[in-house]
Formats: structure tokens, sequence, C-alpha cells
């Protein structure tokens, strides 16, 4: 074998090397977003227990938001702070999920099944008026979307 051959041969052998590399990369970069969507979902659903879980632990601030909900003039003035942080971290929590899902870190059931529940509080009486002070709050492209699904 005389050099130019030698040559050619390693020339083979480093693009097949190349493209084997090439290979692996792809499917550990598959692999990673697999593992990330995963972890996504399961911190959206986290973020829907930790509302859940303020809302289920204590009397107290179920009732604040169960008023607020039908009639937030119902509360005193510290009771609407609070039912306005409390929905605050709900419609926080559902940006996030959003944000998650325009990154396609969630799927679409999953995200229609997370977004679910904070859209209905939206469209009760203390929904309307949290959002209407506080839409201004968010991204834009997630208030559009909630205004579309309030007025459907």
């Amino acid at each position: 074998m005389n050099l130019q051959s030698a040559g050619q041969l390693a020339d083979v052998i480093t693009s097949a090397v190349t493209i084997l590399t090439l290979v692996y990369l792809a499917l550990q970069i598959r692999a990673n977003t697999a593992s990330q969507r995963v972890d996504s979902a399961r911190a959206s659903q986290a973020q829907t227990g930790t509302y859940v879980g303020i809302l289920a632990q204590c009397k107290e601030n179920s009732r604040v938001f169960r008023v607020g909900l039908d009639d937030i003039s119902a509360l005193d003035a510290d009771e609407q702070y609070q039912f306005f942080f409390l929905f605050g971290l709900i419609a926080a929590g559902a940006a996030h999920t959003y944000k998650e899902h325009k990154l396609k870190m969630i799927d679409e059931d999953d995200f229609q099944r997370q977004i679910r529940t904070p859209v209905e509080w939206l469209k009760t009486p203390g929904g309307r008026i949290f959002w209407q002070i506080n839409s201004a709050s968010f991204a834009n492209d997630f208030a559009q979307l909630i205004e579309k699904r309030l007025a459907a």
C-alpha cells in the first residue's frame, strides 16, 4: 500500500467515525429531549399540586378563594388581597404551563388538562376581576390565549 492509498483509507475511516459520532450525538439529544419533556410535565403537575395543596390544606384559604370566585366584594380588604395572591399563584402556574407547551416540552393533551381549571375559574365573577386587574402582568401571547378562552 502506498502513501496515497493510506491517505484515502484514513479519509474513509475519518468520515465513517464522524458519521457514527453524529448518529450517537443525535440519539443522545433525542433521549435528553424526551427526559426534559418528562421533567417539564412533572414540574407543571407539581405546580398544580402546590396550589391545590394551598387551597385544600387550609379551610380559610379555601373559603376565601371560593367566596372570592363568586363575589369578591363579600371579602374584607385583607381577604381580597389573599384572594388575589392565591389566584396569582394559579395564573402564574398556568402561564408557565403555557410557556412549556409553546416550547413543546408539554404535549397538547397535558396542556389542555392543566389549563382547563384555571380558565374555568377565570370565567367566574371574581376571576374576571382578577384578570381585568392583572392581565397586563402576563406575556401577551398567554393573555391573548386567555382572552380567547374567556370569550368562547
